[in-house]
This record gives C-alpha cells, sequence and structure tokens, in this order.
C-alpha cells in the first residue's frame, strides 16, 4: 500500500485530456522563439500534489519529432527542492541552440527517479515534451558599396582641366560617400570622362534610409567657369536579398535626383561662353 505522507511529482502529460490542446505544453515554455546561433531559456513547471516536500533531479532534452533521432541532452539540474502545494516549482535551463537542432523539434523535460523522499506516483506523468520549430540562423548582413558614373563633357573647342567639387550635403551615421577623381586633367574638345560616385551602405541600413552628396564640375579652376552639376541621392528602397553577391543585394537603388535638365547628367557649357563679338 502506497503511503500517503509522500510526494507526488508530475509534469502535465502530453495526451489527453489537456487543457491546451496536445502539443502545446503549459508546463513547457521558451524565452524566445528558438533560432540556431542564439540562447534561448526553457522554463519548467514541476507540481507536487503530494502531502511532503521533495527534492529531485530535472533532465533537458531535445529532439527532432517524428522518431528520426534520439534525444539529446541539454543539461540535468540535481537537488531542486519541489514543495509540495498547489503552485509548481518554476525551474529554468538555458538552452544553445545549435544547427543540429534546426527544423521540427521538441523540447523534453523529464523528472528523474527516485525522488527523495520518494514520491507516491499517483500521478505517473513524469516526462513532457514542447513542440516548436527551430528557425535557420539569420543570413549576415554586410557594407555595402554602390557606384554610379556620372559623364562630364569639355565643352570647349580646346583642351581643358575640369575640376570636380563633390560635397555630401546628408550623411548618416555609418554612410559614406566618395568620387573616383576630382580632377580630369587636359580633356580633349568634346569628349566626355566618367567621374565614378560611390556610396557606402551600411548593414544597419533600413528601407527608407537615405544620403545625400552634390556634384558640381569647373573649368580650368576649382573657382572656374561652372559647366554643370546635379544632386545625388541614394536610398534603401528594398531590403537585402539572402545571398551577398552584387546582383543579387537588392537592398539600394541608386536613385539620381538630377537638379540639371535632362534624365542623365551631361555636363554642358553656359551659353555666355564662346558668344562671338
Amino acid at each position: 500500500m502506497v503511503s500517503d505522507t509522500c510526494p507526488d511529482l508530475w509534469i502535465t502529460p502530453n495526451y489527453p485530456p489537456y487543457p491546451n490542446g496536445q502539443w502545446d505544453n503549459p508546463d513547457i515554455s521558451l524565452s524566445a522563439i528558438p533560432v540556431v546561433g542564439t540562447k534561448v531559456t526553457i522554463t519548467a513547471k514541476i507540481h507536487n500534489s503530494g502531502s511532503v516536500d521533495a527534492t529531485a533531479a530535472i533532465k533537458f532534452e531535445w529532439c527532432h519529432i517524428g522518431g528520426q533521432s534520439a534525444p539529446h541532452w541539454i543539461d540535468t539540474q540535481s537537488g531542486i527542492s519541489i514543495p509540495h502545494g498547489p503552485v509548481p516549482t518554476k525551474i529554468t535551463q538555458s538552452w544553445e541552440i545549435t544547427s543540429q537542432a534546426e527544423g521540427h523539434s521538441c523540447v523534453i523535460v523529464t523528472i528523474m527517479q527516485p525522488t527523495n523522499p520518494p514520491e507516491c506516483n499517483k500521478t505517473p506523468a513524469n516526462s513532457a515534451q514542447e513542440n516548436l520549430t527551430v528557425l535557420p540562423a539569420p543570413k549576415k548582413s554586410y557594407d555595402r558599396t554602390l557606384e554610379t558614373a556620372i559623364p562630364v563633357m569639355n565643352p570647349e573647342n580646346m583642351p581643358m582641366d575640369i575640376y570636380i567639387q563633390f560635397k555630401k550635403t546628408y550623411m548618416p551615421a555609418g554612410w559614406n560617400a566618395w568620387i573616383s577623381d576630382s580632377l580630369l586633367e587636359q580633356v580633349a574638345p568634346g569628349d566626355t570622362q566618367s567621374v565614378v560616385v560611390s556610396f557606402l551602405i551600411p548593414a544597419t541600413a533600413m528601407v527608407g534610409d537615405y544620403a545625400l552628396a552634390n556634384f558640381e564640375a569647373f573649368l580650368s579652376s576649382p573657382a572656374g567657369l561652372h559647366i554643370g552639376g546635379t544632386d545625388i541621392k541614394a536610398i534603401v528602397v528594398q531590403e537585402q536579398a539572402p545571398i551577398p553577391t552584387l546582383t543579387e543585394w537588392g537592398l539600394i537603388v541608386l536613385v539620381l535626383v538630377l537638379l540639371a535638365l535632362g534624365t542623365w547628367v551631361f555636363f554642358w557649357r553656359r551659353k555666355v561662353v564662346g558668344v562671338k563679338t
């Protein structure tokens, strides 16, 4: 005959009758959505419906659902005090999630036997599981550098030096911008050369973030005849794609906001230049 002066330890089993659905165990929970490479805290509620307190060891494991693998040990906590009464004892366990656990898995919590003192086992539910989906690790974010070429034309009938003035008019933290050349030497009459404008976009950039820069060209010297210019806006229009290649980034589309007339920037000569008298 089983004595009534003993502990009766249990955890809600994974079979009916069951208050919250068969696999949503009310006695096992995680602190966050499980993702490979992260650490979560498992909380288990251990009940003691007996008449005396008990000391027990609690084992935590994880396993792929469907019997495809044996349980993988997380930890066993020994000497856990489980007072008797209507309020369950909460036990927490840290779990560092590896790639092996990715997919449809479960966390298993087991009350190890024997307990001290030995339990009555009126409620023979000493093991239960919480089903879950372990998500893959997120793809690494990268800083990106995107470029656009601005064509600059010499409008004169003789070779000319063309000076480029480049200003970062609005540059959020982590962003940067620069040009490939600040001086185009002795550009032939009517010829066009390209100056590459580059933007560094940080991995932390969000959709809608942007930076502004100003591009101006002058003949002969930085204070010479102004032959054209444009404002340039780089804006994040789409989230980063998972494959870090230039064609698949999909994060940034460089939008050129041209203050000069025309769709593309071709530097032109002012009308006052070369007027015959």
